[in-house]
């Protein structure tokens, strides 16, 4: 008898057991062996033509580029609602800045404004001590909350589908998408991980933004997520005492943002948007198709197409890059061209040691191809998704260079034609190069920089990834 229990039972349970795993491996992990391919007719209405605009375009934007920034233009963004506040984020983790924010969401809507959110179904992170939240949104009148595919243990193949979109619109007049989510790693410095990344502030100059104005896009792109079938409300609500710890929160929370606009006065500070802004001549969003199982590489297929077209400079900023075999076939000879310069974590910067696995076999393979790559050393890490095209294009969103972005999760991305929006972006990364060693071509070590010296990595975080980057090249597809 094991563990007291009759030995045919036990042997039942174990064979159960065995059967749910390849279960899960076979619809859960194989299925997705075979990417899928960008249709022609997608292709075909989809020319990189259409991200150039000639003379001034309707939006303006401006670049949120640190982690105060990032809370502050949240907050004020969502004291501006009057009318309607959409939000959609991947991951809202413990913390204070995330009640903060939380806290602003209600306030909006004790205002009047009709709110309506969509977090992802595994990561929304309104969990444990964060699960009254849920109750305390429900039973407000002016919210709605759904979950974007929420876990379902007997159907493995929606666990890769994953929303891993990061933005708001304001009135349908003002948004902000990039690639932060929330939480104090992204809003403070001083967090026990902090992370570095990058959004983007946009508005129409228009009273009532056209269909050519990036804001007016994102708010439809909103409308198919909120109403797509894999969206569910978070039916937390089951009887009085949820009710009763929902208006609990509901009272914690206004407290808690009470406190905070008499403790932290300069994070409620109104923001001069028009005085920041810089004019563009066309602003684009891209996205993946919200489908489940593989999806099309909508994404990664427009932003292959501007590196095809693109014969001058590329840059590269991105927390690691995997580029599998499907993701290369859409480049013009198959790899990466020699004139993109990459920035991207080093060992000891990266907090994902899966993904820092499935980087480092491809490291040597894109140095002697001739790619240009600096390694950011610490102790913070990178988190942003940006990349430059010559000296008119950018793009800033949640797009990691990996196969999981390009063919598992929804992804957005703002493709900005403004050469002074470029440059000034491109004058924030200094910070980012000043902390960075380049990787020798000749024996793929660091080149020596006078006072920048290499992350320390432990033992163990070494020992791990060369454990694991053994195995990651049979699901680099999943990475």
């Amino acid at each position: 008898m094991s563990l007291f229990l009759p030995k045919g039972l036990w042997r039942g349970i174990r064979t159960a057991l065995v059967v749910f795993v390849c279960y899960v491996m076979l619809l859960g992990v194989l299925i997705f062996r075979s990417p899928s391919k960008v249709s022609d007719s997608y292709q075909k209405s989809h020319r990189p033509q259409r991200f150039y605009g000639d003379g001034d375009g309707e939006d303006r934007v401006c670049l949120v580029d640190t982690p105060s920034e990032g809370l502050r233009a949240r907050l004020d963004l969502i004291r501006r609602a009057q009318k309607t506040l959409v939000v959609a984020y991947h991951a809202i983790l413990p913390g204070e800045t995330s009640k903060l924010f939380l806290a602003a969401i209600l306030d909006a809507a004790d205002r009047g404004v009709h709110v309506r959110m969509v977090l992802d179904g595994f990561f929304h992170g309104l969990k444990g001590d964060m699960e009254d939240v849920i109750h305390a949104f429900e039973i407000h009148s002016n919210i709605e909350l759904r979950l974007y595919e929420p876990f379902q243990l007997l159907r493995p193949w929606v666990f890769n589908n994953r929303m891993h979109d990061k933005f708001m619109v304001v009135d349908d007049e003002l948004a902000i998408l990039g690639g932060r989510n929330i939480g104090n790693r992204f809003f403070r410095t001083t967090a026990n991980i902090p992370t570095q990344d990058r959004d983007v502030v946009v508005y129409s100059i228009l009273e009532h933004p056209s269909s050519n104005s990036a804001v007016r896009q994102i708010a439809d792109y909103f409308e198919e997520l909120f109403n797509c079938p894999y969206c569910a409300p978070a039916q937390k609500i089951a009887g009085r005492i949820s009710r009763l710890r929902g208006k609990a929160m509901q009272e914690q929370l206004r407290a808690f943002l009470e406190d905070g606009r008499r403790r932290q006065a300069d994070l409620f500070q109104p923001i001069p948007w028009a005085d920041i802004s810089y004019s563009t001549r066309n602003v684009t969003l891209i996205h993946n198709p919200i489908a489940r199982m593989s999806k099309e590489p909508w994404c990664w297929w427009e932003l292959a197409q501007l590196i095809n077209g693109t014969s001058e400079g590329i840059f590269i900023q991105s927390p690691y890059i995997i580029p599998t075999r499907s993701m290369l076939s859409y480049l013009k000879q198959k790899r990466l061209p020699s004139q993109v310069t990459l920035l991207t974590n080093s060992m000891a910067a990266t907090p994902n040691i899966p993904a820092y696995s499935g980087y480092i076999r491809h490291r040597r393979r894109l140095v002697k191809g001739g790619m240009t790559i600096f390694e950011y050393q610490g102790p913070d890490s990178i988190h942003a998704k940006t990349l430059i095209f010559g000296k008119r294009l950018t793009a800033v969103g949640s797009f990691n260079m990996e196969s999981r972005s390009s063919y598992l999760s929804t992804e957005t991305m703002l493709v900005i034609d403004s050469e002074p929006f470029t440059e000034h972006l491109t004058s924030k990364l200094t910070p980012y190069f000043d902390r960075s060693l380049e990787i020798n071509r000749r024996d793929y070590t660091y080149i020596h920089r006078p006072g920048i010296l290499a992350g320390k990595v432990s033992w163990l975080k070494r020992a791990l990834i060369r454990v694991v980057s053994t195995v990651a090249p049979l699901f680099d597809y999943m990475l």
